[in-house]
């Protein structure tokens, strides 16, 4: 069960008394749930997507043998990525050791954390939670091997930041983000649903761009009308951007923690009022 007090916005936060936070995150919601349970909101958490896991452990095996040896660096950018890559690393030979000797960098504090409960404690993490600015920080010089495993839907900007600092970057994909259909329609439904006055205002929370295009196959100029649409971070809400229709409302949350979100969404709410 979420602890909402955990998670509770400060005093200078913005209640939020009518709003529905629609969270289309695949996991790890609760944080971000109570959050807006917190600020007075009531939540429908419709993960969108589901991740499709196909590991190759052959060759995965061959590429962390390959950050060992040259030095490189591992970079994990999501919190899926970690777990995937974690259980992944059991079924191959001495796969946890060979994480301990490599250079790991993670996306943000909440990706550190999950590494550290795993006994993978020195981990680089840049100074703002997104894929902009790990690879602006990221302590590795000119010829250096870098192996990104995350999603196939690899992060553009990531590779083109590295490559821009000729760092040798490369993709390893871990899993696919594959859309939910009744997930999906459950969201419509939702959207559809007539406007109410004495009813919360709707707010639809997107955190990572495959949920964005996820969500844009179902979605008419109606639907993305019938809500607010939040999206953590700039590669998120670039994504939103390319599919929202002028006359729909967005805003942008710089970093998933509860006084970021809360903020956002309050400022979302005060511009979509008439």
């Amino acid at each position: 069960m979420t602890d909402a007090n955990a998670h509770r916005p400060t005093d200078q936060t913005p209640a939020l008394p009518r709003v529905v936070a629609v969270i289309t995150r695949p996991a790890r919601s609760d944080a971000m749930a109570a959050a807006f349970i917190a600020a007075g909101a009531r939540v429908e958490l419709i993960p969108v997507t589901r991740l499709a896991v196909n590991v190759d452990l052959d060759l995965l095996a061959i590429k962390l043998a390959k950050v060992v040896s040259t030095g490189g660096w591992l970079i994990l950018p999501s919190p899926s990525a970690i777990e995937i890559l974690l259980v992944a690393a059991k079924k191959i030979p001495d796969g946890k050791a060979t994480l301990s000797r490599i250079r790991i960098a993670a996306i943000g504090p909440s990706s550190a954390e999950l590494l550290a409960q795993s006994g993978l404690a020195d981990v680089f993490t840049p100074p703002e939670p997104n894929a902009a600015s790990l690879a602006r920080t990221l302590p590795a010089g000119p010829g250096a091997h870098v192996l990104i495993a995350g999603s196939e839907l690899s992060r553009a900007e990531l590779l083109a930041e590295l490559g821009g600092r000729e760092i040798s970057a490369e993709n390893f994909p871990l899993y696919r983000p594959v859309p939910d259909a009744p997930q999906l329609t459950r969201l419509h439904k939702l959207l559809l649903a007539a406007p109410d006055p004495l009813k919360p205002v709707r707010m639809v929370v997107v955190t990572a761009p495959s949920a964005v295009d996820a969500i844009a196959g179902k979605m008419t100029e109606t639907t993305w009308r019938a809500a607010g649409w939040l999206a953590i971070g700039p590669t998120t809400m670039a994504r939103l951007k390319d599919h929202l229709p002028a006359v729909a409302h967005a805003a942008q949350a710089e970093t998933p923690d509860a006084d970021a979100l809360v903020r956002a969404a309050s400022g979302l709410i005060e511009g979509r009022k008439p």
